[in-house]
């Protein structure tokens, strides 16, 4: 979820990720954060941790939520349909091609291919 629906969600007070565990979520809590990042907890750790976002120069932002969940998706299915033990590195794929989106106008134009993502790390 991003933060406007994380605040729907917790009816505007200040809730903790954890608490999404605890109704139910049963593996990965995700809040998108834009230009700030995302935190994340997963059951096994149940510690919040935060992945910055990239500082790059907005043009739309139109598509880059759902440019992130697409990245997020193809990196979990790239390690089997797992989260991986180590998530930072999913995420910070995730926000390189959000980061990416948002430099350009317009939705489907924006969101870039795989080749085009400025990514350093890999999935172990």
């Amino acid at each position: 979820m991003n933060e406007s629906e994380q605040q729907i969600l917790s009816a505007g007070k200040q809730v903790s990720m954890l608490s999404y565990l605890d109704r139910g979520i049963k593996d990965l809590v995700i809040v998108t954060l834009g230009g700030n990042g995302v935190s994340y907890l997963t059951s096994r750790q149940r510690t919040e941790i935060h992945v910055a976002g990239r500082k790059v120069r907005v043009v739309d932002t139109t598509a880059a939520g759902d440019t992130f969940v697409g990245a997020l998706a193809v990196q979990i299915a790239r390690n089997g349909g797992k989260t991986p033990d180590d998530p930072a590195s999913i995420f910070d794929f995730a926000n390189a091609a959000a980061a990416k989106t948002v430099e350009k106008s317009g939705a489907m134009a924006a969101i870039p291919y795989l080749d085009e993502v400025d990514f350093v790390h890999s999935l172990k």
